[in-house]
């Protein structure tokens, strides 16, 4: 679900692109790491994990444009089916909650940012190869929940509510229609967010807080 760029075969640098975030790596001393930074389009969230040699050449290149924006990590451990699946029914009325299918996936836009749609490259990939649930109202998409990334064991989770809608709950229902796909299909869900919103649901749904993950955000 990304593109890797880097520098030649054995490469010393690369890049890995995955929707919003672009992972760094290698040597940072190399000319090539340098173009690697200058070449990302804003605006992204940057990783470099606990590289002190990367994160002066981040702030080298983009200065001011950079914020100190860490993500807060979540443990499923504290998920309880019976929990989760209270909270998948407490829908007002008027809207409906379903997995999602190619139809109603392509309407996935800048208005429900994060979604799958920035991972995988259509709609038709997506459901074919991850998952997602959605609340709709009278046939419009206005709440959704899918796999940002997935693998063989663990599914990232992305979720957005249009603005208009915020504020009823339905995030925390399709959340929960998403976390119990997760769990019985013997895939771990990850939750990670700066967002205090997210941060707040995580622990309605269940989750405990974990780690912090160093993310720069580039403006």
């Amino acid at each position: 679900v990304g593109k890797v760029k880097a520098n030649g075969s054995p490469p010393h640098v690369a890049r890995v692109d995955v929707g919003c975030y672009a992972f760094f790596g290698g040597d940072a001393s190399s000319a090539a790491a340098e173009r690697l930074l200058r070449e990302v389009a804003a605006p992204r969230e940057l990783l470099v994990g606990r590289d002190q040699a990367w994160r002066d050449l981040l702030q080298q290149v983009h200065g001011a444009r950079l914020e100190d924006r860490p993500m807060r990590t979540f443990s499923p451990h504290g998920l309880e089916p019976t929990h989760l699946r209270t909270m998948n029914q407490r829908l007002p009325a008027g809207f409906t909650l379903a997995r999602l299918d190619a139809d109603s996936a392509v309407q996935l836009d800048a208005g429900l940012r994060p979604h799958a749609l920035e991972t995988f490259e259509d709609a038709q990939r997506f459901v074919a190869e991850g998952f997602g649930y959605g609340v709709f109202h009278e046939s419009e998409l206005v709440s959704a929940s899918t796999s940002y990334t997935i693998s063989s064991k663990r599914v990232e989770v992305s979720i957005s509510t249009r603005e208009r809608f915020r504020g009823r709950g339905l995030a925390r229902a399709v959340a929960a229609a998403m976390l119990l796909h997760c769990l019985e299909a013997g895939l771990r869900p990850e939750w990670s967010t700066s967002n205090p919103v997210s941060k707040r649901l995580a622990l309605d749904l269940g989750f405990r807080p974990a780690g912090l993950c160093d993310v720069f955000f580039l403006h």
